[in-house]
C-alpha cells in the first residue's frame, strides 16, 4: 500500500481492520491511527464491543481458520456483523479482485448469497492496492446505518431467503408468458441462496416442477399460483429464522405472568397472546397476594415478563382497592426476581407518570385502549418477546468471569450454551435434573465429611466438559463456600479446591498445602466463578438451590490461602495448569 502522507483520521474513533495476519496488515495499521487489527473470529467477538467504532475495514479474501481465499469469508463475516451484532458502522470492503468476481457462478452457487451485502446500504468497496489518500476519500463518503436501514439490510442482504422472496416477487403477476429458459435462469440464481434442507422445507422441487409445467402450456394463472405458494413458504421460513427463540420454524412458548382484576380482560389477553403466531402462554391472577406467591414460587426465574393492571380492585368493587396496586406489586415482586415489568393502564397520563417516576424500578406502560386490533396485539406481542429475550440475556450475563463468555476453537461459550438451554422447551426438566444430581453430591458430602468428620473416597468423578456438569459443580463449589464456617478450618478457596479434588487434610485445615500454588484460583476460574465478585455471580436457580439446602448467602469474602488479594490467575498460570489437564479428571467427593 502506497503512503505518501501522514494519516489524519479522527483519533477519537476506532477503526476495526479485519485482515489476514500478513505484512499488508502491519502497513495498514501503521498509517491509521487508533486502529484495531482483528485476525480471527475470536478476536472479532471481543472487539465488536469496543466503543466508538468509526468504520470496519474488511478484506474479502479472509483466510481465517480453515477458510480459503476463494471462500470470500469477509462477506460472510460482514453479514454476521450486521445480523448477529447489529453493528451500524459503515463497512469498507477491500479486495484485489473486482466486485464482479464475487457474483453468481454455477461452480460457486453459495457465494452469491453472501455477495448481497456488497450492494447494501452502509457498504463500500475500494480495490487493492490503494493509497492512504484513496482510503481517506472513501471514508469521507461513508455514513452509518440508521436503525431502520439496519433492519432492511439484515432482512434483505443477510438472510438468503429474503433475497429469494425479492426474486420471486415480480413473477406473481406475469403480464405475458415467460420463456421457460428465462425462468430456468432465474431458478439457477435462486438455488445459489438456499440449501438442500431448505428446499425440502419449502417443497421447492415439487412447486418448481409444477410451475415449469404450467409455463410450458401457457397456463399463467396456474404458474402464478405455484409461484405465490413458493413465496408464501419462503416468507414463513424467513419469519421463523428472524426469531432467536425459533427452533425448526416453530416458536417456543413464552411464559408470562399477568395480574388483572377483571376476569374478562384476563381471558381476552390470554386468548390474543396465545395466537399460534405469537405463542405467549399467559398465566393470570386476579389477586395481587396470589400473584406474589406465584413469583416467590418461581424459583428458576421462569417468568421473565410480568404484566400488571395499574389499578386493582377487590371483587370488582370499585370502592375497594387491593392491598397491592399493580405498580406496587411490580415493585415488590422485583426485589427477589428478575423480570421485565409492564403495566396496563387506562388512567390519566399525568398521575400514572408521576407515580411511575417515584418507583424504584423502571416500568413500561401500555394503554389498554391501544389493544383494539390485530396489528396492535402483534406489536404488543413483539414487545413482550423482546423484553423476554432481554431479561434472558441479563440472567445469562450474571457470571462475569471471562471463562463464562469465552469461545474456544469456534465452539459456543458457556454463556451461549446456557442461554440455549434456558430458551429451550426442556429447561424446567433440565434444571430439575441438575438440582437432583447436585442434591445427591451435597447429601453425600454432608453425610461423610461434616457429620462423620471423615473425608469420602473417590465416590464421584465429574469431568467439567459440558454446560450441565459445569452447573452441577458450580453449585457444590458455592455450597462449600457459603457453608465454610461449618467446615473445620475450610475457610478459603484453597481449602474448597482441596476438598473438591480429594486432597484436603482436615487435621490441619489445609495448613500443609502449597500456598504458592494458584490452582485453586484457576479451578474457580474454570467454573466461570470470579471469586472477588461473590455473590453477584450466582444464577437465579443457583440461589434457589442454596436456599432449599438451608445455605445462607452472605457477601463476606476473604481468601487467606496466599495472603494476597485475589485478582484471579494470570494468563501464564492458566496456560501452565491447563497443560496438566487437571480439570479433565473432574473433582472427587
Amino acid at each position: 500500500m502506497s503512503n505518501t502522507q501522514n494519516n489524519n483520521f479522527d483519533s477519537t474513533s476506532s477503526f476495526l481492520i479485519l485482515w489476514n495476519n500478513d505484512e499488508y496488515l502491519k502497513n495498514l495499521t501503521s498509517v491509521i491511527n487508533n486502529s484495531i487489527s482483528v485476525k480471527s473470529d475470536i478476536e472479532l467477538v471481543h472487539n465488536l464491543t469496543h466503543p466508538g467504532i468509526k468504520a470496519i475495514i474488511i478484506l474479502i479474501e479472509l483466510k481465517w481458520g480453515k477458510k480459503y481465499y476463494s471462500d470470500f469469508y469477509g462477506l460472510e463475516i460482514a453479514q454476521r456483523i450486521r445480523r448477529e451484532h447489529k453493528i451500524t458502522a459503515p463497512i469498507i470492503f477491500c479486495s484485489f479482485l473486482q466486485p464482479e468476481s464475487f457474483f453468481y457462478s454455477t461452480e460457486q452457487k453459495q457465494i452469491s448469497s453472501k455477495v448481497q451485502i456488497l450492494k447494501a446500504s452502509g457498504s463500500y468497496f475500494i480495490p487493492l492496492p490503494f493509497s492512504i489518500t484513496q482510503l481517506h476519500d472513501k471514508m469521507e463518503e461513508t455514513k452509518p446505518l440508521s436503525p431502520v436501514s439496519l433492519i432492511d439490510v439484515i432482512e434483505k442482504c443477510c438472510n438468503p431467503i429474503g433475497t429469494v422472496i425479492d426474486l420471486l416477487h415480480p413473477l406473481k403477476s406475469p403480464i405475458n408468458n415467460i420463456p421457460v429458459e428465462e425462468f430456468n435462469n432465474l431458478l439457477n440464481k435462486i438455488e445459489g441462496f438456499i440449501t438442500q434442507e431448505q428446499k425440502e422445507i419449502l417443497d421447492y422441487n415439487s412447486l418448481v416442477a409444477s410451475a415449469i409445467n404450467k409455463l410450458s402450456i401457457a397456463d399463467l394463472e396456474g404458474f402464478k399460483s405455484e409461484v405465490q405458494q413458493l413465496e408464501r413458504n419462503c416468507i414463513e421460513l424467513f419469519n421463523s429464522n428472524r426469531d432467536s427463540s425459533t427452533i425448526h420454524g416453530k416458536r417456543d412458548n413464552i411464559p408470562v405472568l399477568l395480574l388483572e382484576d377483571d376476569i374478562n380482560n384476563c381471558k381476552k389477553i390470554k386468548e390474543e397472546l396465545a395466537n399460534e403466531d405469537r405463542n405467549i402462554d399467559v398465566i393470570y391472577f386476579q389477586d395481587s397476594s396470589e400473584a406474589l406467591k406465584a413469583i416467590e414460587n418461581d424459583t428458576i426465574n421462569n417468568y421473565r415478563v410480568v404484566i400488571a393492571d395499574w389499578r386493582l380492585y377487590k371483587n370488582n368493587n370499585f370502592n375497594e382497592w387491593q392491598d397491592y396496586q399493580g405498580y406496587k406489586f411490580l415493585e415488590e415482586a422485583s426485589k427477589n426476581h428478575l423480570f421485565a415489568p409492564i403495566a396496563l393502564t387506562s388512567m390519566n397520563d399525568s398521575s400514572v407518570h408521576e407515580i411511575r417516576n417515584k418507583l424504584s424500578i423502571k416500568v413500561d406502560l401500555y394503554k389498554k385502549e391501544h389493544l383494539i386490533n390485530n396489528n396492535n396485539w402483534e406489536i404488543f406481542a413483539d414487545i413482550i418477546r423482546q423484553k423476554y429475550n432481554d431479561i434472558n440475556d441479563i440472567i445469562c450475563s450474571l457470571p462475569s468471569s471471562p471463562t463464562w463468555k469465552k469461545r474456544e476453537n469456534n465452539k459456543p461459550s458457556y454463556a451461549e450454551l446456557y442461554r440455549e438451554m434456558r430458551l429451550g422447551g426442556n429447561w424446567i426438566m433440565e434444571e430439575k435434573s441438575i438440582s437432583e444430581e447436585s442434591n445427591k453430591l451435597w447429601e453425600n458430602f454432608n453425610n461423610h465429611f461434616i457429620n462423620e468428620n471423615v473425608f469420602p473416597l473417590s465416590e464421584f468423578n465429574i469431568p467439567i466438559n459440558n454446560i450441565r456438569n459445569l452447573l452441577i459443580v458450580r453449585r457444590i463449589w458455592f455450597a462449600l463456600w457459603f457453608k465454610r464456617n461449618e467446615i473445620n478450618k475450610a475457610d478459603s478457596i484453597l481449602a474448597i479446591y482441596e476438598i473438591m479434588k480429594g486432597t484436603y487434610d482436615q487435621t490441619s485445615g489445609g495448613q500443609h498445602s502449597d500456598k504458592t500454588s494458584n490452582k485453586h484460583r484457576v479451578f474457580a476460574n474454570s467454573l466461570a466463578i470470579k471469586t472477588e465478585c461473590l455473590p453477584k455471580e450466582l444464577l437465579p436457580e443457583e440461589r434457589n438451590w442454596l436456599s432449599k439446602n438451608n445455605i445462607t448467602i452472605d457477601p463476606y469474602f476473604i481468601d487467606d490461602s496466599a495472603n494476597v488479594e485475589d485478582k484471579g490467575p494470570s494468563d501464564y498460570e492458566i496456560r501452565q495448569i491447563e497443560k496438566e489437564k487437571f480439570d479433565e479428571d473432574g473433582f472427587k467427593l
